[in-house]
């Protein structure tokens, strides 16, 4: 008699569809077109970084060093952003605008199981209160996570 196999079956894990990413990404970027273009509000700026929140988390999950410095380098623009409620500057724009190019990019090559993860673990630092995401309705202007 044949020894059982002790392999454990998972379900296979499937990119987001296009239609799923443009649903994550169109609005947020709509709003950091907005905020570049001086229009801004409390709404846009916590779109913005919650896009950048679940890049960082991916970041951190896939152990990307220097995507989670780009990312927290970002975070913390937002965090100063958020606290003066005002748009940003040229130069802060322009990290901006290059760091959600690149959290666009690593959200359009991502499986939903780690896009979920990532979301998770968001919501979790978020509602413990720790610093690095930028929570929705307060920003905790105390360092960048390491």
């Amino acid at each position: 008699m044949r020894k059982s196999s002790k392999r454990v079956i998972r379900p296979p894990s499937t990119l987001i569809a296009p239609a799923q990413h443009d649903d994550l990404m169109l609005a947020p970027r709509l709003h950091l077109q907005m905020l570049l273009e001086g229009q801004h509000s409390a709404d846009y700026l916590h779109s913005v970084a919650g896009v950048l929140n679940i890049a960082a988390a991916l970041a951190q999950l896939h152990g990307h060093a220097q995507a989670q410095t780009q990312y927290s380098a970002a975070q913390a623009i937002m965090r100063a952003l958020i606290d003066a409620n005002r748009g940003p500057t040229t130069r802060e724009g322009a990290h901006l605008v290059a760091a959600f190019n690149a959290a666009n990019a690593l959200l359009r090559r991502q499986t939903t199981h780690h896009l979920g993860r990532a979301i998770t673990y968001v919501d979790r630092m978020i509602s413990a209160g720790q610093a690095g995401a930028v929570a929705p309705e307060t920003a905790d202007p105390q360092g960048v996570p390491r």
